[in-house]
């Protein structure tokens, strides 16, 4: 199956990732601002995904996360840029693939 990166940003002392209730480990983010980030490797899967950061041991902040179930529908949004120069417009179209409840599929 298909791995994502998965990054959490916190400025506890540790942070564990949950995937549908199962841990897939700790991490402790750096003290710099630039280096506060734990990640993993994550193999994709529907489902609920979880961290709950640490300090001194006890649990300061639990975040969820629901990941997509097979993309049913298919979302596209325009958007027109100011003209320059030569040319008379630009556009950025951007597609994006969703679940039956809106969650983005990877």
């Amino acid at each position: 199956g298909t791995v994502i990166p998965v990054w959490v940003y916190s400025n506890a002392d540790e942070v564990e990732l949950f995937l549908n209730g199962k841990s897939l480990g700790k991490d402790k983010p750096g003290t710099v601002w630039n280096q506060m980030q734990c990640e993993w490797m994550v193999p994709y899967k529907e489902g609920k995904l979880e961290a709950i950061a640490y300090i001194d041991g006890k649990e300061v902040k639990r975040t969820l996360f629901n990941t997509s179930e097979q993309p049913s529908k298919l979302k596209t949004s325009v958007q027109k840029l100011e003209a320059e120069d030569s040319f008379e417009a630009s556009y950025i179209i951007t597609s994006e693939s969703l679940d039956e409840n809106n969650n983005l599929y990877p």
